[in-house]
């Protein structure tokens, strides 16, 4: 009879079993030290308070993991022991994100437009802007002070495809980006009329001015005045934007010439005094002794007595 009284007694005081079933969440961006166990997942079958079970350590911001339904039984079992069954559906893994400062793709844009209108320097006078554009939904950074860095992947920003974000919080880098787009530009260039031969001389009836998209051009010519009476080095074709290799011009910069030598790095313009040892037109490559230092470099003619240091 004691023996009886007894297990009834330890029946009646046992915690009562308890079944959970869980909906897992695909991603969760969680803010603070711990994960809850709402923000894993939509519970079902169970009192509405374990959601604010605390079950896992979050990430630190920025960063992420990806936990399985093994880890996330074991957890949640750690903490409530009563419940002896888990049924879980949706996700089979749950990425967890520090939460942080959110970028989102108009914000990467953004910077790259900025960065573009400080080059300006550095593009030709035209409309110029980012097409096919391809960029993370959203990106979580750290909090903190946020500065970034933008590098083309070719020193001639027209033939850039790639550029590489590198983005600091609190002066520390938290974040390498590479997002691919392209530059379009629009602007009037020379386009002849009709088929020209080479030796033609150049008339104003043969040329007329037609809007393009001169980052897909190698050397446009965008001042018609300053081919009349020029003459072709090669025939062309009519409606056929006019390349300056075809034109016979005279030297942009001529050897012994003094020129202003250009570095464009990370951001930051350089600049000194040069002479030039070749002659060259316009994007020609030409060997250029650097006045200070007396070494040769290899430069890029960008304009009339300046160059850029070619990387």
């Amino acid at each position: 009879m004691k023996r009886f009284l007894l297990i009834l007694l330890l029946i009646l005081t046992a915690h009562p079993a308890l079944a959970l079933t869980l909906h897992l969440n695909e991603r969760v961006v969680v803010e603070g030290e711990m994960v809850r166990l709402g923000q894993l997942a939509t519970l079902k079958g169970a009192d509405a308070t374990l959601a604010d079970l605390q079950v896992l350590r979050a990430p630190a911001p920025g960063r992420q993991v990806r936990v399985g339904v093994k880890e996330i039984r074991r957890a949640v079992q750690l903490r409530h022991p009563e419940i002896s069954k888990m049924t879980f559906t949706g996700a089979s893994l749950v990425t967890l994100i520090g939460g942080g400062q959110v970028l989102h793709a108009t914000d990467i844009e953004k910077v790259l437009t900025r960065y573009l209108q400080q080059q300006k320097s550095r593009l030709p006078r035209a409309q110029i802007r980012l097409v096919d554009l391809r960029v993370p939904t959203e990106t979580i950074l750290p909090r903190g002070q946020l500065r970034h860095q933008v590098v083309p992947s070719d020193s001639n920003l027209l033939k850039s495809r790639r550029f590489n974000l590198v983005f600091r919080v609190d002066g520390r880098v938290v974040k390498n980006m590479t997002v691919s787009a392209r530059l379009e530009a629009l602007a009037p260039v020379v386009v002849p009329q009709a088929d020209l031969q080479r030796g033609a001389i150049l008339q104003p009836q043969d040329l007329q001015m037609v809007v393009q998209d001169i980052a897909t051009l190698r050397n446009p010519c965008f001042e018609m005045e300053s081919l009349i009476g020029k003459s072709l080095k090669r025939s062309v074709r009519g409606g056929t934007p006019l390349d300056r290799q075809a034109v016979s011009f005279p030297p942009m910069v001529k050897r012994g010439q003094l020129v202003s030598i250009r570095l464009n790095r990370g951001g930051m313009l350089l600049t000194a005094k040069g002479e030039a040892r070749q002659k060259g037109q316009k994007d020609d490559l030409i060997r250029v002794r650097n006045l200070n230092s007396s070494r040769v470099i290899l430069c890029r003619i960008v304009a009339p007595g300046q160059v850029e240091v070619e990387m």
